[in-house]
């Protein structure tokens, strides 16, 4: 019975320490292309994360981007629709545990939106979020 629970403490040791020992080995920076595509599927624009990107697993989950940006209509970042300093994403353990990725928190350091309507009353935000399809989501 003591070797199991020695066995048992032993890996929960190990569990817990890969945990906080996993983020800081990786360099997320490597995985920024996918951040990207994964977000501008997402928003259904360009999404370009300038800035250092960074994850951590305990005691919360969180993952966090540096000078992000998010395209205009045209495409273009040099007055993207919105950019924000930092943004970081609080995320749900329960739902990582079963696959999903569920935000708890997210919160934006110094957004800055540039939001404009035409001449046709049509506002440059209109199609965020839209997929190729024209749907929402």
């Amino acid at each position: 019975m003591g070797a199991v629970l020695a066995t048992l403490a032993t890996l929960i040791i190990l569990v817990l320490g890969g945990a906080f020992a996993v983020p800081y080995l990786v360099d997320w920076n490597d995985y920024r292309d996918v951040f990207q595509a994964q977000a501008s599927r997402l928003i259904g624009r360009n999404v370009d994360v300038r800035g250092d990107v960074s994850l951590t697993i305990l005691p919360v989950p969180q993952i966090t981007f540096q000078n992000v940006r998010i395209a205009n209509e045209t495409g273009s970042f040099d007055t993207a629709i919105a950019q924000v300093q930092s943004f970081d994403m609080m995320l749900s353990l329960p739902a990582l545990l079963t696959g999903a990725v569920e935000a708890s928190s997210i919160s934006l350091v110094k957004p800055v939106l540039r939001l404009s309507i035409d001449e046709n009353g049509q506002g440059n935000w209109r199609d965020l979020g839209m997929r190729d399809n024209g749907q929402i989501g």
